[in-house]
């Protein structure tokens, strides 16, 4: 069943759907620059892992069921968001261990950046259509991004290279969902 959780980041409340499951795995989506995580990207992802494992789709301050403003948000507290939802999965969800951060867009190099600050918190990262090409964000361009990734200890990458086809999964997304995240998350 889902649940609507809520937290807060200065004096704003942040919201999650949490789809519970008896697993030590926990699942965070982390959606782009003015999207919602209750776009039919997640909501697909979380139709085929539904009581697998852990999963929690949450939307940054002034995006989607979330309050605040779009207007204030910094990468910084954009960066602070992360690391609330990961403490507000493990608050409702006491058996979760591992961590997994699915990221969409620009939140792909929150993600990253967030594992490298906290490099024992995440276990792996999912990247969907990433936009590593935001050097004046992230401080790293491209190429340092594959350097950054292999460098991070215990993360295990999906594989950019599937990734590259991420049209299909706009097209027809159970295809592609399946193989990668069954695979990757849970095994």
């Amino acid at each position: 069943m889902t649940q609507l959780i809520e937290f807060s980041s200065q004096q704003q409340t942040l919201r999650a759907l949490l789809n519970p499951a008896k697993n030590k795995i926990g699942v965070i989506f982390l959606p782009g620059y003015e999207r919602s995580s209750v776009d039919y990207k997640f909501k697909n992802i979380v139709d085929q892992l539904k009581g697998q494992v852990n999963l929690f789709r949450f939307d940054f301050s002034g995006h989607g069921i979330s309050d605040g403003s779009f207007a204030q948000i910094t990468n910084e507290s954009l960066l602070n968001e992360i690391k609330l939802a990961c403490q507000a999965l493990k608050q409702h969800c006491l058996q979760v261990k591992k961590l997994v951060l699915v990221s969409h867009s620009f939140a792909g190099c929150l993600a990253l950046k967030h594992t490298k600050q906290n490099p024992n918190h995440i276990n792996k990262l999912v990247f969907l259509a990433p936009a590593f090409n935001q050097k004046n964000y992230t401080g790293f361009g491209l190429r340092g991004v594959f350097k950054l990734i292999n460098r991070l200890p215990g993360i295990t990458l999906a594989s950019i290279l599937l990734l590259k086809n991420i049209t299909n999964m706009y097209n027809n997304p159970v295809n592609l969902v399946k193989p990668i995240f069954t695979l990757k998350l849970i095994g």
